[in-house]
């Protein structure tokens, strides 16, 4: 038994709602990029202000703790639990300062 030709006719007719579905859906792509895009965008500019105030605030921090260790190798009467919460916050401050790698000079 051989196999059945078949032969297939095509006939290519313009159709303007097609045209028209298609150049809608090509927009709605186009525009929904465009947001992602400024979506994107603002959670980078987010990101960013938020690292910079990390940043400053562990240099605050920093400083702060500088000052204390400061006073404490000085001999000044400094509480034990005032030390002790220097150490704390000098370690919590270096592990946020490692979280960032240092950028080379």
């Amino acid at each position: 038994m051989s196999a059945p030709n078949f032969i297939i006719e095509h006939r290519h007719t313009y159709d303007p709602t097609l045209a028209q579905s298609i150049d809608s859906l090509r927009k709605l792509i186009m525009t929904s990029n465009a947001d992602l895009a400024a979506q994107l965008n603002a959670a980078a500019d987010q990101a960013e202000k938020s690292k910079a105030e990390v940043v400053a605030a562990v240099s605050a921090l920093k400083t702060e703790v500088a000052a204390l260790q400061a006073q404490i190798a000085s001999g000044a009467d400094v509480p034990p639990e005032v030390v002790a919460a220097a150490a704390r916050v000098s370690a919590a401050t270096q592990a946020l300062d490692d979280l960032n790698p240092d950028t080379p000079a």
